[in-house]
Protein backbone atom coordinates (compact mmCIF):
# COMPACT_ATOMS: atom_id res chain seq x y z
CA UNK A 1 0.00 0.00 0.00
CA UNK A 2 3.05 2.41 0.50
CA UNK A 3 4.63 1.85 -2.26
CA UNK A 4 1.18 2.56 -4.30
CA UNK A 5 0.93 5.44 -2.48
CA UNK A 6 4.71 6.47 -2.88
CA UNK A 7 4.14 5.78 -7.15
CA UNK A 8 0.85 8.07 -7.05
CA UNK A 9 3.08 10.92 -5.23
CA UNK A 10 6.21 10.35 -7.80
CA UNK A 11 3.54 10.72 -10.82
CA UNK A 12 1.92 13.71 -9.60
CA UNK A 13 5.25 15.16 -9.12
CA UNK A 14 6.09 14.67 -12.83
CA UNK A 15 2.93 16.16 -13.66
CA UNK A 16 4.00 19.37 -11.65
CA UNK A 17 7.89 19.50 -12.32
CA UNK A 18 7.75 18.35 -15.87
CA UNK A 19 12.33 17.17 -16.36
CA UNK A 20 13.10 17.23 -12.73
CA UNK A 21 15.90 14.70 -12.07
CA UNK A 22 15.19 13.92 -8.62
CA UNK A 23 11.75 12.96 -9.80
CA UNK A 24 12.28 11.10 -12.41
CA UNK A 25 15.70 8.98 -10.20
CA UNK A 26 13.11 8.57 -7.58
CA UNK A 27 9.95 7.09 -9.39
CA UNK A 28 12.56 5.13 -11.08
CA UNK A 29 14.37 3.56 -8.23
CA UNK A 30 11.14 2.86 -6.70
CA UNK A 31 9.89 0.51 -10.17
CA UNK A 32 13.27 -0.77 -9.53
CA UNK A 33 14.36 -1.68 -6.18
CA UNK A 34 10.74 -2.31 -4.89
CA UNK A 35 9.19 -3.33 -7.90
CA UNK A 36 11.43 -4.99 -10.07
CA UNK A 37 9.65 -3.00 -13.41
CA UNK A 38 13.37 -2.61 -14.93
CA UNK A 39 12.02 -1.55 -18.29
CA UNK A 40 10.00 1.11 -16.87
CA UNK A 41 12.98 2.30 -14.44
CA UNK A 42 15.50 2.13 -16.95
CA UNK A 43 13.16 4.56 -19.11
CA UNK A 44 12.94 7.10 -16.29
CA UNK A 45 16.37 6.53 -15.33
CA UNK A 46 17.28 7.58 -19.27
CA UNK A 47 15.15 10.53 -18.89
CA UNK A 48 16.92 11.76 -15.71
CA UNK A 49 20.33 11.40 -17.57
CA UNK A 50 18.75 13.13 -20.34
CA UNK A 51 17.87 16.11 -18.23
CA UNK A 52 21.26 15.97 -15.83
CA UNK A 53 23.94 13.36 -17.32
CA UNK A 54 26.06 14.08 -14.12
CA UNK A 55 23.45 13.16 -11.57
CA UNK A 56 25.67 10.39 -9.48
CA UNK A 57 22.46 8.82 -8.03
CA UNK A 58 20.67 8.53 -11.28
CA UNK A 59 24.13 6.85 -12.32
CA UNK A 60 24.90 4.43 -9.32
CA UNK A 61 21.34 2.90 -9.62
CA UNK A 62 21.17 2.88 -13.17
CA UNK A 63 24.27 0.63 -13.16
CA UNK A 64 22.65 -1.34 -10.43
CA UNK A 65 19.94 -2.06 -12.99
CA UNK A 66 22.02 -3.36 -15.54
CA UNK A 67 23.99 -5.51 -12.81
CA UNK A 68 21.25 -7.34 -11.61
CA UNK A 69 19.03 -7.63 -13.92
CA UNK A 70 20.62 -7.00 -17.94
CA UNK A 71 23.59 -9.06 -16.38
CA UNK A 72 25.19 -6.62 -18.68
CA UNK A 73 28.34 -5.90 -16.45
CA UNK A 74 30.94 -3.81 -18.83
CA UNK A 75 27.90 -1.46 -18.74
CA UNK A 76 27.72 -1.66 -14.93
CA UNK A 77 30.77 -0.77 -14.48
CA UNK A 78 30.65 2.24 -16.70
CA UNK A 79 28.16 3.54 -14.84
CA UNK A 80 29.84 2.61 -11.47
CA UNK A 81 32.63 4.54 -12.46
CA UNK A 82 30.97 7.66 -14.23
CA UNK A 83 28.68 7.75 -10.89
CA UNK A 84 32.09 7.67 -8.59
CA UNK A 85 33.71 10.11 -11.09
CA UNK A 86 30.68 12.29 -10.30
CA UNK A 87 30.39 11.78 -6.57
CA UNK A 88 33.93 10.44 -5.35
CA UNK A 89 32.91 10.61 -2.12
CA UNK A 90 29.86 8.64 -1.96
CA UNK A 91 29.86 6.02 0.46
CA UNK A 92 26.96 4.31 -1.17
CA UNK A 93 28.15 4.49 -4.43
CA UNK A 94 31.71 3.49 -3.33
CA UNK A 95 30.32 -0.02 -1.27
CA UNK A 96 27.99 -0.53 -4.38
CA UNK A 97 30.77 -0.67 -6.36
CA UNK A 98 33.24 -2.99 -4.30
CA UNK A 99 30.56 -5.53 -4.05
CA UNK A 100 30.37 -4.93 -7.80
CA UNK A 101 34.02 -5.97 -7.84
CA UNK A 102 33.53 -8.81 -5.13
CA UNK A 103 31.03 -10.31 -7.01
CA UNK A 104 31.05 -10.24 -10.13
CA UNK A 105 34.35 -9.25 -10.84
CA UNK A 106 36.27 -11.55 -8.62
CA UNK A 107 39.09 -8.66 -7.55
CA UNK A 108 38.96 -8.70 -3.77
CA UNK A 109 41.36 -6.26 -3.31
CA UNK A 110 40.20 -3.87 -5.20
CA UNK A 111 36.70 -4.79 -3.57
CA UNK A 112 38.32 -3.67 -0.50
CA UNK A 113 39.52 -0.66 -1.32
CA UNK A 114 36.25 0.69 -2.59
CA UNK A 115 35.10 -0.66 0.71
CA UNK A 116 37.04 0.69 2.58
CA UNK A 117 36.58 4.23 1.36
CA UNK A 118 32.84 3.99 1.60
CA UNK A 119 33.70 3.44 5.80
CA UNK A 120 35.82 6.18 5.97
CA UNK A 121 33.08 8.74 4.73
CA UNK A 122 30.17 7.18 6.52
CA UNK A 123 31.42 4.94 9.18
CA UNK A 124 27.78 2.90 8.63
CA UNK A 125 28.87 1.19 5.24
CA UNK A 126 30.82 -2.24 6.04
Amino acid sequence: RRIYHAGRMYHRAMRLTQNDTEVLHGLGTLLHLNLADADGAERLYQQALDVNPTHAPTLMHYAMLEQEFRKDYDRAEDLYREALAQAPHDAVALACYGHFLHTVRRDTAAARSYLALASRFDPKHP
